[in-house]
């Protein structure tokens, strides 16, 4: 189980380790965000830091119905105790967590000042 808090933005916000290419485990704040359907995104200033590996490009619409290419990578992180390689989008801002990592959790979070967020893993029959 994984654990966060509503900031006082009002944000469900997680803590999320990643990989860099030398085997060290990186801490960042991440925003829960259902309305991003891939896995994560970093600001530029991470990716350089972690030395991630380039990916091809990707389109996405974004939240004006705009559409922009981004930059994305291939990373490690380290979620539900186990490493997994994900796609990582290249976006200025704070990480956002999006549904295609979040796939197989159950996402609960207390909607109050402070109030708690967790992300668990769903059994593996009700994960498909």
């Amino acid at each position: 189980m994984m654990n966060g808090s509503i900031s006082t933005r009002r944000e469900l916000t997680i803590p999320i380790r990643l990989m860099d290419t030398n085997g060290h485990i990186h801490r960042f704040e991440a925003i829960v965000d259902t309305g991003f359907t891939g896995h994560l995104t970093l600001p530029s200033e991470h990716t350089q830091e972690l030395g991630l590996v380039t990916d091809q490009p990707v389109d996405a619409l974004v939240a004006n119905e705009e559409t922009f290419r981004f930059n994305s990578y291939r990373g490690i992180v380290l979620w539900q105790g186990e490493r997994r390689s994900i796609q990582i989008i290249e976006s200025e801002g704070t990480p956002l967590i999006g549904i295609g990592l979040l796939w197989g959790s159950l996402l609960t979070a207390e909607i109050t000042d402070n109030g708690e967020v967790t992300i668990s893993p769903l059994p593996a029959e009700t994960s498909g």
